[in-house]
């Protein structure tokens, strides 16, 4: 199914930015230093990233282009966990057609794990069997 391409896309951009973090200390918003080998555009998907400064995050979107289809967002915070900055992750996936792109969702203060990531307005997360607190 076509939609595989973007869910394994977003999956993957999501850790590539975490990866791309502990190397250089920072998250990026240029896909190539991301070093996937993939392109901004595909048959299916554009994918962009947004990068948010409060608190240091970027949201991966992987935007059908095609009626019918789910687009999915990928959520990367840096947090920090006893004095250390360490990234956390979510993967979402629309309900619906999407129109616009969605906001990034703030993150409580005390966040420090991937269950404390909330999926924007429209969005469910793929891992709905993760406890959430």
């Amino acid at each position: 199914m076509r939609q595989n391409e973007g869910k394994a896309y977003i999956g993957s951009m999501n850790r590539a930015q975490q990866a791309f973090f502990e190397k250089n200390n920072k998250l990026t918003t240029n896909i190539k230093e991301l070093e996937l080998g993939t392109k901004s555009e595909m048959d299916d998907y554009v994918y962009k990233i947004v990068l948010q400064s409060n608190p240091q995050s970027v949201m991966n979107i992987g935007r059908d282009k095609r009626r019918g289809m789910k687009s999915y967002v990928g959520l990367v915070y840096v947090v920090k966990v006893e004095g250390e900055d360490i990234t956390i992750a979510e993967l979402c996936e629309s309900k619906k057609y999407l129109t616009q792109l969605p906001k990034m969702p703030k993150l409580a203060e005390d966040a420090s794990k991937s269950e404390d990531i909330k999926c924007p307005s429209g969005f469910e997360s793929l891992y709905p069997g993760r406890k959430k607190r």
